[in-house]
């Protein structure tokens, strides 16, 4: 994890060979019903597992919604 913001999180992905992607998870992928705050169920360091729901490959980004454990 990176950053939260007012929206959800900004998730730091590890892809090997040093590289990172930086993704986005904004709340209604944390939970049904969504959270209030993403610190509600992600801590900073903590490692989770998520999956990819969108990918805006003009903007770079991916979205992102935790996966159920």
């Amino acid at each position: 994890m990176t950053t939260f913001t007012s929206h959800g999180a900004m998730i730091t992905i590890p892809l090997g060979r040093g590289l990172q992607a930086l993704c986005y998870a904004p709340l209604a992928g944390l939970g049904r019903p969504a959270p209030q705050r993403a610190r509600d169920v992600l801590k900073k360091g903590e490692r989770r597992t998520f999956r990819v729901v969108a990918f805006d490959a003009d903007r770079r980004i991916a979205e992102l919604a935790l996966s159920k454990p």
